[in-house]
């Protein structure tokens, strides 16, 4: 899509979707992507009109703007570092929601990536995760099982790698070292024996 339709596609969804003022702002990112900034993810976008949204090729960041803030710093971080580890994430992962938990609804159309700002604060945890998030949407698209403790440490290990490859301390490789050797107890918060939906609200991150 070229420059001139990317903007009229999301002129026209702003304008017919938010009748009331938005804080809806549209900016160019690194590597020639583009982000929108808004508030609220279905607040200001209604689903009818999500999937024109995303078709658009925007990556869309929804939260405060200390959320957005953080968010764009780490993208930026991980585009610096590997420009195709974060072209990965950007083809996998349509939108990044400020939540009160951590995780990637990789079973929808267009997954949405819910993240605690407490996940934000260290630039190569925060970076790496975005690599591991892809990962379960990766998985998700080959037809293999994307939750669950197998997939969690898959996905772990991917994040050794992309820790790595962004040069973080070894203390962070340590820890995630130990997050892979003990994921079933990480993953298995409620300790009945597998990873889904009550583990997830159990989360504090």
């Amino acid at each position: 899509m070229n420059n001139n339709l990317y903007y009229k596609v999301i002129r026209t969804i702003l304008s017919e979707t938010n009748k009331k003022k938005s804080n809806a702002i549209v900016k160019k990112f690194v590597g020639g992507t583009n982000i929108l900034l808004l508030n609220n993810l279905f607040g200001e976008i209604p689903n009818n009109e999500f999937d024109k949204l995303i078709k658009s090729k925007v990556l869309i960041i929804a939260g405060s703007k200390n959320f957005q803030r953080k968010v764009v710093k780490n993208l930026k971080f991980l585009f610096e570092k590997s420009p195709k580890m974060f072209f990965f994430f950007k083809e996998r992962i349509s939108a990044i929601r400020e939540f009160n938990r951590t995780g990637t609804h990789a079973y929808m159309k267009y997954p949405v990536y819910d993240l605690n700002i407490k996940q934000l604060e260290n630039k190569y945890w925060s970076a790496s995760s975005f690599y591991h998030e892809a990962m379960h949407v990766e998985l998700k698209r080959k037809g293999k099982k994307w939750d669950g403790a197998k997939a969690e440490k898959i996905c772990n290990i991917s994040q050794k790698k992309a820790l790595i490859k962004l040069g973080a301390p070894k203390s962070i490789i340590k820890y995630i070292d130990n997050i892979i050797k003990n994921v079933k107890d990480h993953s298995d918060i409620d300790g009945d024996g597998d990873h889904d939906y009550k583990d997830y609200i159990l989360q504090d991150w």
